[in-house]
């Protein structure tokens, strides 16, 4: 079992074998094979095979039973995922076979290796080549917030029409205890790129991903509204802070207000 908060990675696997997960099996081996558990929650990750593997999931085998995945959840961070010889990029090597895999919109992917178009999927997350999908594949990489731009977006146009965007605007955020951070939006910026900029300044430029186990939490943006009244309006981020009172209560300015009314 495998757990990732963070850092640089970068992990290549020869022959068989996945970048990240599990090996493969070439042999006559009988006893029960590789059970894949990963949990991605950030980092910047580079992962492939240059066999028949998976670049994040399991390795190839000569035996659909002997190297799976039971479940891959990527939450968070920048991921560049290579399988190769039938391998997915995210999922099972060659003759392998795909579990549960869940992947968030808050990650940022860069993939390549074996398409599993007989499962209807039209990314290189899944399965392997020969094998099967044993479990679910959930994939929000296509979500609103992933792909429409600010620039798409009507609200972010004054009365006159004019793109308050034209020049990247730079965002403020004041901590409570004096510390201070920025982000830069820019034209092409999707909703989850906003989102990234202001939850990573939080976590890293502020320091408060010391005082969590999963520093993408600090900025959601909300699609559906929670019932419960917490997050209970529509189309709005919400940002949150890991320390208590005033020491950690955060003021976001801006030059331009407009902008920041939006």
């Amino acid at each position: 079992e495998i757990t990732i908060n963070g850092g640089n990675i970068t992990a290549n696997a020869g022959r068989a074998g996945a970048g990240i997960g599990g090996g493969g099996y070439y042999g006559s081996y009988t006893g029960d094979g590789a059970h894949v558990k990963i949990t991605i929650n950030g980092g910047n990750i580079t992962a492939a095979s240059s066999g028949d593997g998976a670049g994040i999931g399991s390795g190839g085998s000569a035996r659909g039973d002997s190297s799976n995945v039971d479940f891959i959840k990527i939450n968070g961070g920048k991921i560049t995922a290579t399988g190769s010889g039938g391998g997915a990029a995210i999922g099972g090597g060659n003759n392998s076979n795909g579990g549960d895999i869940e992947i968030s919109s808050n990650a940022e992917l860069t993939l390549s290796g074996w398409i599993d178009t007989a499962n209807g999927a039209t990314r290189s997350i899944g399965r392997g080549q020969n094998g099967e999908i044993s479990g679910s594949v959930t994939d929000t990489q296509t979500t609103p917030e992933k792909i429409i731009t600010l620039k798409d977006i009507p609200e972010f146009y004054n009365a006159s029409g004019v793109f308050l965007l034209e020049e990247p605007q730079e965002i403020n955020i004041t901590q409570g205890d004096g510390k201070t951070a920025s982000i830069t939006l820019h034209a092409t910026d999707t909703i989850n790129d906003v989102r990234r900029k202001l939850n990573d300044a939080i976590a890293y430029d502020l320091n408060q991903s010391l005082y969590t186990d999963n520093p993408n939490n600090f900025v959601s943006f909300i699609t559906e509204p929670d019932i419960s009244g917490l997050e209970s309006v529509a189309n709005t981020f919400v940002v949150r802070s890991a320390i208590a009172g005033n020491a950690g209560k955060l003021s976001i300015t801006s030059n331009n207000q407009d902008l920041l009314n939006k």
